[in-house]
């Protein structure tokens, strides 16, 4: 009697040859990553910033002039928009107070850059006060600018992208620019009036801070501590942008965290602001005549 024995590999060779092409594609895609990876870490080191000044893209680069000072000599940290930059004199500060100050506020600068430029600036000083101007955190906090500026802090070359015309021209290797005396400051003595009345008008309604600002405000609350720094928060007369109903926002959030928070836009804060004169642009922004009132009012709260 004649036994067959029939071996079936056709199986188990389809089995192996069905799965060379997915180890084929993982190893394909795993080379693709770490090259892709390799490329962007040599061009963010090529097209990196040879000086701390020029950052936060090419817009402002001289938000970071405190990591040109002397280290650990400035007391009080300024940071904010184009409100704060215009409103909070450092000149003015020290005037008042014999404290030395850095204002890193600029325009269009949004809740996530404040609370980067705060953790940066520990890195060069020790101020006693962090001032953040909150005007910003009603400026665009989404989850989407919050990915795209961590993305930056993590692939250099996603923020200095154009930073190839610098390179080419050899300015990216130019010396840094030391800061000006007015520290951050930006002095205007045009006069543009604002009438549009009282701005604060109170409806008892409350503009909501969203998941994301108070985040950030937790962030910067939490940097602050952990460095002995006393976070303030301000708002400075702004007649075009502020409210009654951001106000409360804010405030309620300070009083449920321990900040420390002042409103130079209420009237009972007596800061003088006279909105035909001390305004550069029609209540949006104060000239320097503004912005001695509302510094010489802040200083008398933080010396």
């Amino acid at each position: 009697m004649e036994t067959h024995v029939t071996t079936d590999t056709g199986a188990g060779m389809g089995g192996v040859r069905g799965g060379r092409p997915h180890v084929r594609r993982l190893i394909h895609g795993t080379v693709f990553l770490l090259v892709l990876a390799g490329v962007l870490a040599g061009l963010s080191v090529l097209l990196s910033p040879r000086t701390p000044t020029v950052t936060l893209g090419e817009q402002y680069p001289a938000v970071r002039g405190y990591a040109l000072l002397p280290a650990d000599t400035i007391d009080a940290f300024f940071v904010g928009d184009s409100s704060a930059q215009g409103a909070i004199s450092p000149q003015v500060f020290e005037e008042k107070t014999g404290m030395s100050s850095f204002n890193a506020s600029c325009p269009i600068q949004k809740s996530v850059e404040s609370v980067e430029l705060v953790e940066d600036m520990f890195r060069y000083q020790s101020p006693k006060v962090v001032v953040y101007e909150v005007n910003n955190l009603y400026r665009d906090t989404s989850v989407t600018r919050d990915v795209r500026t961590r993305a930056e802090q993590l692939i250099p070359v996603l923020r200095y992208h154009t930073n190839w015309k610098k390179l080419l021209s050899g300015s990216l290797f130019a010396p840094a620019e030391m800061p000006t005396t007015e520290r951050g400051f930006r002095p205007s003595d045009r006069v543009k009036a604002y009438t549009g009345g009282d701005y604060m008008a109170d409806d008892g309604s409350t503009k909501e801070l969203t998941r994301m600002a108070k985040v950030y405000l937790r962030q910067m609350e939490q940097t602050c501590r952990a460095h002995g720094a006393r976070l303030v928060l301000v708002s400075v007369p702004n007649a075009q942008e502020w409210s009654a109903a951001k106000d409360r926002a804010v405030s309620a959030w300070a009083q449920e965290n321990g900040v420390d928070y002042y409103d130079l836009n209420l009237a009972s804060a007596g800061v003088g602001i006279d909105w035909l004169t001390d305004t550069r642009d029609g209540g949006m922004h104060l000239n320097s005549a503004g912005a001695r009132k509302a510094t010489t009012w802040l200083a008398a709260r933080l010396a």
